[in-house]
This record gives structure tokens, sequence and C-alpha cells, in this order.
């Protein structure tokens, strides 16, 4: 029996340590929704026991790794895992029902770290300030005070972490987020004044720290904010989108030299100012891209471009098809004959969602209208997921789905990037808009009347 008990507890330690992160929420209603995930596993929904304590464990894990607990109000915490060892995280309300946080097992400064960082972010903002001008804020010399005090704080957690390595690893990445807070304040605090940031010597002073060809400063976003330094203030306020993207790819091919970086910078530029282009701008600035950028990002914007200029105003438009709710192929030729406001959406996406109510208005306002027809082609893969969307809110204008192959086809003829999407189609099926105003544009109907005459 001794020998028994002996083999048992030698096992015990192994048990414990099998999980290698356990959360505890005596209230689980605080947990409601939340998920686990890390950078190379998809979310883990958190599965409670009758005691309130909800595990992770992944037996690929073969060194110290961070994982995220994401709360369903979009609130999260940073949690080191290692294998043979349990970290844990205790949550509880405190007073005013604020979330506390209470870490104990291995990890713990690491992991406070990693939340602290998280959170490290200017207390001011002036955007938000001049938005909402009758709520009280702080100076931007006490932003600037605190900022130095949390500083502080961070760089003494960093300087109790267990090994060399990862101390001077952590201490950097303070140091990369301390700097591009003082930006951010210093840049706010120009623009709040209507000052050029590049003629502040306190801000410059800081820019001159960043060394571009050190793909280190690519976080925080202090590389753009080297770029952007670069180009004059009359260009960042009043610049359309083409022009600003070629005068960033200009400012990089001059002042970046390692391949990477420029890359890097280069190929996210190009991706967002495409998604946002006029088509009418586009040739000028796709110019400069051929010019600047390296072959293989041209190489793989290049369809984009021939899509927009395929989907220029006066064009003709590409005969898509789509399904009805019964199955039904539709072309959209069949409906020619009336201007065409067509949504492009999908049951995930967010803000795709929140534009329904206001086109289901401008459905209601036009439905006695026979100059217009309002047609929502849904992207959805899952045909299941689109048609319950459907039941749920019983919409009053024409429904599509489009398949894989479909989804694919409309993609590409229109460059779509991301969605909600809005293209208007004239009578005579030429496109008078690819990048079509919002339901939600306070001038839709001035627009729209605009046209429709």
């Amino acid at each position: 029996m001794k020998r028994f008990f002996a083999s048992l507890s030698g096992l015990i330690p192994f048990l414990v340590h099998a999980q290698l992160a356990v959360v505890e929420a005596p209230d689980t209603t605080l947990l409601s929704g939340s998920m686990f995930t890390n950078e190379a596993q998809p979310l883990e929904k958190l599965a409670f026991n009758r005691k309130g304590i909800a595990t992770y464990n992944n037996p690929s894990l073969k060194e110290k790794a961070q994982i995220q607990l994401l709360l369903a109000d979009g609130k999260t915490y940073c949690i080191v895992v290692e294998p043979g060892k349990t970290q844990r995280l205790k949550l509880t309300r405190g007073k005013g029902g604020k979330l506390q946080a209470q870490y104990k097992g291995a990890n713990i400064i690491l992991s406070q770290l990693l939340n602290e960082l998280a959170a490290f972010v200017p207390e001011k903002n002036a955007a938000y300030e001049m938005a909402n001008r009758s709520v009280d804020t702080i100076s931007f010399a006490e932003a600037h005070r605190r900022l130095d005090e949390r500083y502080h704080r961070l760089v003494k957690m960093a300087g109790e972490l267990g090994t060399p390595d990862e101390r001077a690893r952590h201490l950097r990445d303070v140091e990369l987020a301390y700097l591009s807070n003082r930006l951010l304040l210093l840049s706010d605090e120009d623009y709040q004044h209507q000052r050029d940031p590049n003629e502040d010597k306190r801000y410059m002073a800081l820019i001159n720290d960043i060394n571009p060809d050190d793909t280190a400063y690519i976080q925080r976003g202090l590389t753009d904010m080297f770029v952007r330094s670069k180009i004059p203030f009359s260009v960042m306020q009043e610049a359309t989108v083409g022009s600003y993207g070629e005068a960033y790819l200009n400012a990089v091919d001059a002042h970046v030299h390692n391949p990477h970086v420029r890359s890097f910078l280069m190929e996210g530029l190009v991706g967002a100012i495409l998604g946002q282009m006029p088509a009418n701008e586009v040739e000028s600035f796709w110019a400069v891209v051929k010019a600047k950028a390296a072959p293989e990002i041209v190489q793989k914007y290049q369809h984009v471009v021939d899509a927009q200029r395929a989907t220029k105003p006066g064009v003709k438009c590409p005969d898509i098809t789509f399904s009805d709710a019964e199955g039904k192929k539709h072309h959209l030729s069949d409906y020619f004959g009336k201007v065409l406001y067509i949504d492009l959406w999908a049951t995930w996406c967010k803000p795709c969602l929140a534009e329904i109510p206001a086109l289901a208005a401008q459905v209601e306002h036009y439905k006695n209208d026979n100059r217009v027809q309002f047609i929502s082609i849904s992207l959805d893969k899952s045909r299941a997921a689109w048609l319950t969307r459907l039941q749920k809110d019983r919409p009053q204008w024409l429904q599509f789905n489009a398949n894989d192959e479909e989804n694919t086809v409309i993609s590409a003829a229109f460059s779509v990037m991301s969605i909600p999407r809005f293209i208007l189609i004239a009578a005579d099926g030429t496109v008078l808009d690819a990048e079509a105003f919002r339901p939600s544009d306070k001038d839709f109907q001035k627009k729209l009347e605009g046209l429709l005459q």
C-alpha cells in the first residue's frame, strides 16, 4: 500500500503541470463567450467546471510562449505558458465592478509585464478631445508625467525577469513602446495647436532616434512614423489618397534601404491605398508603385489595378452571377434597365451588419421609385448562415448569395479587398461608381438623386 501511495504521489506533480494555464472565476458569467488563443492555434472556447475553473493545454508546445485570454467585452489578458509549468489567473470583481486579475504560479512577472505593456498608451488623445469638447481631460504635461511614471514601472518589472536574454529583450520592447508613445503625445499636441510636428524640435529629436533600417523599429509603428516625418505637412493635411500614397512611397525609397523593411512598408501601403482609391487616381499611383516597389509587390497587386481599370465609370459592367434563396442562378444583366445599388456583405462582417438598418431605410424611401433597384449579394461561404440571417431580418429587397467560384469572380472583377462594398450600375449596364457611398451617408439621397436624374 505504501508503495502504491508513493507511486501515486509521484504522479501528482505531473497531473498538476499537465495544464499550462488555469483560469479561475468564481462568477463564470464574467467569462461567458471568452476564448483562449495564440499565434499557432485557432480560438479555443473556455469550458468551466462546477468550481468555476477553466484550463488550457497544448501538448505540442515545446518552449515558453504567450497566449491571450480574450473576454467577450474585448478586454484581453496575457498568460505566459511553459511546458512542465502552470500559470494561474484568478479574475474577480473589485470595487465598482472593475475586473481584477491575480496571477499565481510560473512566469508571474513576465505575464504582468506583458499585460501592462499591452495597455501602455498615452492617457490623452487630441482627436478624441476635439470631437468631445465638453469632456474634462488632463493636460499634455500631466499626460507626459503619467507616461514617464508608467515607463519607469515597466523598466523595473523588465529588470526583474529571470534571464539576461529576457531582460534585454523586454527592456527593448519597453523602450520602443515608450518612444512611440512620446511621439504620439507630441504629435497630438502639435496637431491640436495646428502646428507641423516636423518643425517641433522635441518631436524631431525623437524621430532621429529611429533607425529605419532596423527591423525592431517596425514595432509600434515607429518606422512608419519616421517615413511620415519625411512627407511635407501640407501633403499630410491636403493630399488625395493617391498623392499621399505617392509621397509615402517616395519617402520610403529615399530613406529606407533595408529590403525587408522597404517591402514591409510598401506592401502595407499599396494594399491600403488601392483598397480606398478612386479609379481616376490609379494610373498615377501605380506608375510610382512600379518604379519604386519590389517586383513581387507589383505582381501581387497587378490584378487589383486591372480590375479598377475595368470598372471605371462608363465601362461595361461585368455580368456576374449569383443565386437566390431557392438556389436559382441569376445574372446581373437580368436587372439592367434601372440604376442598381449593389451591397456586397457577409453575415460575419460587423460593419456590414451595421449598415443594414440604414440600407433598409433607403429601400423604404425608394420603394415606389422605378428608377432604382437595391440588391444585396452575400459573400458568405456558409449558405446556411446567410439563409438563417434572412429568416431573422426578413429584408424587403432582393437578396442573393455568391458561391465560392462566384465570390472569386466578383472579388476579382470589382477589386473587392474589404466589405461592406457598395457599387452603382447605370441602367444601360455601365459602371457609375465601383466604390459608391454607404447607405448611412447623410447625403445618400442627395447623391443618388443626382445620378438618377
